[in-house]
């Protein structure tokens, strides 16, 4: 299912991945909403000590 941001910053806090890459999010957001949740989410996990990089996943992007 899908989940919020806050559930994936808690999912994050406990996983300690090396990449949060959030998608599928609500395309009626524009993209200063969106980069506004992006910091607010990293800034979150480096004040929890956690070094996991936050990231938006954008049309077209291509992911290794």
């Amino acid at each position: 299912g899908h989940s919020s941001f806050a559930d994936a910053l808690e999912f994050a806090v406990r996983a300690e991945p090396e990449r949060l890459l959030f998608f599928h999010h609500d395309p009626s957001h524009e993209d200063s909403f969106l980069e506004s949740i992006e910091a607010e989410v990293a800034d979150r996990l480096a004040s929890r000590g956690v070094g996991t990089s936050v990231a938006l996943a954008r049309e077209g992007q291509a992911i290794e």
